[in-house]
């Protein structure tokens, strides 16, 4: 990836709850600690809609 791509992933409907450590493919970059984190959280409405994180939902 270039700079400002963007890439998407799946995540599994029944994931546990949880942290989850990503990084990309460039070399070194895992060891300099770029790394992110991936917050799964328990949904307590299956029937609402999905926001990504930081963005207010549509009206």
């Amino acid at each position: 990836m270039t700079f400002g791509e963007t890439d998407e992933a799946t995540i599994p409907v029944g994931a546990a709850p949880g942290e989850y450590a990503y990084y990309g493919i460039v070399p070194g970059h895992k060891p300099a600690g770029t790394v992110g984190t991936l917050v799964v959280v328990a949904v307590t409405d299956p029937t609402g809609p999905a926001v990504p994180a930081g963005r207010p939902p549509s009206p």
